[in-house]
């Protein structure tokens, strides 16, 4: 009988909701309006059933019933997870944790009904029901990596072994193609979708970008082909996975010579790279003869960024060396700016900020000018030659992939760094976040470009000096996307105003760009 990482159930069935017509009725009386109190009682609803022994076409049946519920629930509560700030928001975490208790309890029912329906024996034991509960578990697996993925967090441990299993299970009875009745997804094509997602570092992006990811995944996966190890081109370096080990699949840039490597796996991504390079001259086709050429940029970037994502993987330059110190920070370019800029609002030439460019924090008039909120602290796990791991609670100053950091240890003077990845860690879903420190504290100054629509004004920036070692030139740190060669600039500083040209792009996350520059020429074009 097929083993997965699911308890057996041990109950007797009287003591769960476990008749179809009650379940009906409980159900329709949920408070959907009130979808956090409607999530635990399902929680509990579901994970009381999964407790309790029934027959298999009971079992099914009674799913189905709370599938039916999940859909309408599940958008609810990952609306809530979005719409606030995951890094700081209790609301939001509890949201997010719940729809992940939710989505793993039907998980979890779906496999006990594999179980049952794997240990079936006899005349009656038709391979229609094993192979509908093979699908059935493929497909809530996919769900549910979706949805952790959307929410930062690691997939529960057993997770890879169990999707490894269920494949070759079904590959082993030749069920691997065969959908659900009346629909075109098969387990291959649901575990090529969960491989694929197992490539890709959703941690290390920006919500809009992890929707895309999610988006392509589901039209492409099916052209990535599982080759065994013996079958890589020689010098090509691949994602594999081992199909007895608890493991997503990891970047390999050369065979190991084991024993062992008889049973890797390997992913041949050839067809997806080319799709992605026709996708990517389509966009760029598209950019080049459209009046707006920046409408398709972002979704050109994204291609860009998940062609070379699922060719190899980041691998680590240094070594990670322990710690136990803490440090306070701060984050977004507003809060930082109001630092280096003395604690101030109003720069140095004596004029107030525009209202527009002020934080959001929910009031209005003179207290709209409030300070941002104080300093946080986090402990640090571990520090390397680039930066360090960060855990704990940052409240009020959100964290999340690509954001700009304001840190410094006790003693020591502030440091600019950027957020590489965000993971939510546990049941509180506490941050955990890798930091890459890109330079000492910056200088506030006001960024304007030359050649500007009317009613534009002096938006805020940050100016990192040139350094020699590493060799770096002076750069600009703005927000959005800005940048293109030879633009030039008002810059605004304590000195007063000079004219800046854009030279080179250095840096670029989901919200900023690190802008070298040099002194410009001052465009013919003269701001009103």
């Amino acid at each position: 009988m097929l083993k997965l990482s699911v308890a057996p159930p041990y109950l007797d069935a009287s003591l769960a909701m476990s008749d179809p017509a009650q379940l009906d009725v409980w159900l329709r009386q949920c408070p959907l309006g009130q979808p956090l109190e409607c999530a635990e009682l399902l929680r509990q609803a579901l994970e009381q059933l999964n407790r309790v022994r029934l027959p298999p076409a009971l079992r099914a049946r009674l799913l189905e019933r709370h599938q039916q519920e999940h859909k309408i629930l599940l958008p609810l509560l990952e609306r809530l997870a979005v719409n606030g700030e995951l890094s700081t928001q209790h609301r939001a975490r509890h949201a997010a944790r719940l729809a992940q208790q939710l989505m793993l309890a039907l998980h979890n029912g779906y496999k006990l009904l594999l179980m049952d329906r794997s240990g079936e024996h006899g005349l009656l034991a038709l391979d229609k029901y094993k192979t509908e509960a093979v699908c059935l578990v493929i497909r809530s697996a996919r769900q549910l990596a979706f949805l952790y993925a959307r929410t930062y967090t690691n997939l529960p441990e057993g997770f890879w072994l169990d999707c490894h299993s269920l494949f070759f299970h079904a590959l082993e009875k030749g069920w691997e193609n065969t959908p659900l009745p009346g629909q075109a997804k098969s387990p291959a094509h649901y575990y090529r979708q969960i491989l694929l997602l197992g490539m890709t570092a959703s941690n290390r992006m920006a919500p809009a970008l992890i929707d895309y990811s999610l988006l392509l995944i589901r039209k492409h996966a099916n052209l990535l082909d599982l080759l065994h190890l013996g079958q890589l081109s020689s010098g090509h370096g691949s994602f594999a996975f081992q199909p007895g080990m608890d493991h997503p699949p990891r970047y390999i840039s050369e065979a190991p010579d084991t024993p062992s490597a008889q049973g890797i796996w390997v992913l041949d991504t050839h067809a997806l790279e080319a799709e992605l390079k026709s996708k990517l001259q389509k966009l760029q086709y598209l950019a080049r003869h459209q009046g707006n050429p920046f409408a398709l940029e972002e979704e050109i970037q994204h291609v860009l960024y998940l062609s070379m994502e699922w060719q190899s993987s980041i691998q680590r330059r240094h070594e990670r060396l322990p710690c136990s110190e803490e440090v306070e920070l701060v984050s977004s370019l507003s809060t930082i700016w109001f630092i280096t800029n003395g604690a101030a609002w109003t720069f140095p030439n004596g004029e107030a900020l525009p209202q527009e460019l002020l934080p959001d924090n929910g009031m209005r008039g003179k207290l709209q000018r409030m300070p941002p909120p104080l300093p946080t602290s986090m402990k640090v796990v571990n520090t390397s030659a680039s930066g360090m791991l960060l855990r704990g609670e940052s409240q009020h100053h959100p964290l999340r992939a690509g954001e700009l950091l304001l840190l410094r240890h006790s003693g020591k003077p502030w440091q600019l760094a950027v957020v590489r990845w965000v993971n939510l860690c546990g049941e509180q879903m506490e941050t955990e976040c890798g930091v890459e420190l890109v330079g000492p504290q910056p200088e506030a100054v006001l960024l304007l470009p030359v050649l500007t629509h009317p009613n534009d004004h002096y938006r805020m920036a940050l100016r990192l000096p040139a350094s020699p070692r590493p060799a770096r030139q002076a750069q600009l740190v703005i927000s959005g996307r800005q940048y293109q060669r030879q633009r030039e600039f008002y810059l605004l500083d304590g000195h007063g105003r000079q004219t800046v040209s854009s030279t080179a792009l250095s840096l670029q996350t989901a919200g900023y760009q690190f802008v070298e520059y040099r002194p410009g020429v001052l465009a013919a074009a003269t701001h009103h």
